[in-house]
């Protein structure tokens, strides 16, 4: 029997700072160019919407009543944020993922948990411990 273990190496937590923050940048060019906002303004709108915050002091397409392109710029709006709000989930996991085995690994090295044991591993079988 071949036991084949995948190692599953873990993202680094500066990509995931990398990818969130072009995220907000890429959503500033965009939402400036869209709405015509200031730069600032576009980014923090982007920020505020990602976080769910939303003071609601910024509206996409507000000044557009009924038109086609008010239901465009909702439109895009939408799927930037359903993207956003994905990948900001996305990141959130992958940081806590890393935190946490960073914790664990520092928990073992002080002795304040054992270290786990591979139950497939027939090198940590329970019985040599007695």
């Amino acid at each position: 029997m071949v036991n084949l273990r995948v190692q599953i190496k873990p993202v680094p937590i500066w990509l995931c700072v990398v990818l969130v923050a072009s995220y907000i940048v890429a959503g500033t060019f965009l939402f400036k160019r869209w709405e015509g906002w200031a730069y600032l303004d576009a980014a923090y709108f982007c920020f505020i919407t990602l976080t769910t915050i939303g003071f609601g002091d910024f509206v996409p397409a507000q000044g557009g009543g009924g038109s086609t392109a008010a239901v465009h710029s909702i439109a895009l709006c939408s799927l930037y944020l359903l993207f956003g709000i994905a990948l900001l989930a996305m990141a959130f996991n992958l940081v806590q993922e890393e935190v946490r085995a960073n914790v664990a690994a520092l928990a073992t090295k002080l002795g304040i948990i054992k270290p786990q044991r591979d139950p497939d591993d027939p090198a940590t079988d329970s019985d040599t411990d007695r």
